[in-house]
Order: structure tokens, then C-alpha cells, then sequence
């Protein structure tokens, strides 16, 4: 992942992240990184949210998702929201570069609720 697109995402959840909240949302983390990476990655960058590996096999969860990128190896950039019953209720898929936009993503998770 690009770590300068990484930053400038992480300042923006840091941001909503108490939003989220309110709105009884988990904000989780997934990518086909170990856990070991995760762990370094997070303290490295302040992270306070749960991320989780998708180590192996590898991209298994990213897949069902529709975001693993089996020919880079990598999972794609995306925001799911899963609801109470597990089932996906809304899922937007971005460039990896492109920094989501969390307004629409609040107001997506609101009508979740």
C-alpha cells in the first residue's frame, strides 16, 4: 500500500472514527498482510482499530468481498458495511489510491442503521 494515500486515509478515520461510533459501528482493517506486519504496521502508524490478515490462504475473506486482486496479490481498496445479520449492506469499491470519501460513508452506514 502506498504509505503517503495510507497517511492521509488514516487521518481522515482517525477523524470519524467517534462517528462511527455513535453510529455503533466496528471499524475493522483486512488486507493479505501477516499479522506480524499488521502488528508493526499499526504502532508504525497509530492505528486503533482492529486489522485484520488474510494471510492464508491467502485473500480467501478479500475474495468473497470481490476486492482480492489475485494477479498483484494484494486485496483492493474497499468499504463494506456489514449489518447485524452479518450480510453485506453496502459495499463501494475505490482505485487504490483514491481516498474514500467518509461523509458518503457515514451517510451510507446511517441508513444501515
Amino acid at each position: 500500500m502506498h504509505e503517503r494515500a495510507y497517511l492521509l486515509r488514516q487521518r481522515v478515520e482517525a477523524n470519524e472514527l467517534k462517528q462511527f461510533e455513535k453510529l455503533n459501528a466496528q471499524v475493522l482493517g483486512l488486507s493479505v498482510d501477516s499479522v506480524w506486519s499488521h502488528k508493526a504496521f499499526a504502532e508504525k502508524m497509530g492505528i486503533r482499530y482492529p486489522l485484520l490478515a488474510d494471510f492464508q490462504p491467502r485473500g480467501a475473506v478479500a475474495e468473497k468481498f470481490g476486492v482480492y486482486l489475485a494477479d498483484k496479490g494484494i486485496t483492493g481498496r474497499a468499504i463494506a458495511i456489514v449489518d447485524k445479520a452479518g450480510k453485506i449492506a453496502w459495499l463501494k469499491n475505490y482505485e487504490i489510491l483514491t481516498m474514500p470519501d467518509m461523509k458518503e460513508v457515514s451517510q451510507a452506514l446511517a441508513k444501515v442503521q
